[in-house]
């Protein structure tokens, strides 16, 4: 009975560790290949962004973002940097110890790419690495008036 017991402890172990393996490689941007690459190098993601959710399109020239750091010690909060069309743009987001918030303005008409840069620490090996995302922000022209 007891080796019973230990065998489904160490199966119980050993599922739940995959389990969570698993919803790693399956969270975050990119695809699998670049998802386990980074999995294995950075560990879990050192920021989440909260907004805009999914494919953004907006019909005014601002959108608002919204970042989450991880908990913990492993955010570098100050290393954070916003690049708006490569234009840094840091200074106009409200920047705290677990996140980012603020209204960016500027927009131009089309895609808009807005990089995200966090450095951390590695889970694995304890070093500094950067974390980055890529997000397009699309603005719809405005319609002519001469249009039928």
């Amino acid at each position: 009975m007891l080796n019973r017991l230990r065998l489904f402890g160490v199966v119980s172990l050993v599922t739940g560790g995959l389990c969570v393996a698993l919803a790693l490689l399956l969270a975050g941007p990119g695809g699998p290949r670049e998802r386990a690459q980074r999995i294995l190098h950075v560990g879990g993601p050192l920021f989440k962004v909260l907004r805009p959710a999914g494919v953004a399109e907006t019909g005014i020239g601002a959108i608002e973002l919204h970042i989450g750091f991880s908990p913990g010690n492993r955010v570098a909060s100050d290393t954070f940097r916003c690049l708006l069309n490569g234009d840094d743009v840091t200074d106009t987001l409200t920047l705290g110890r677990n996140g980012a918030h603020g209204e960016l303005r500027g927009l131009t008409e089309g895609p808009n790419r807005i990089t995200l840069q966090l450095f951390g620490r590695s889970w694995w090996s304890g070093r500094y690495v950067q974390d980055e995302r890529r997000i397009v922000v699309r603005v719809r022209g405005a319609r002519g008036l001469d249009r039928a």
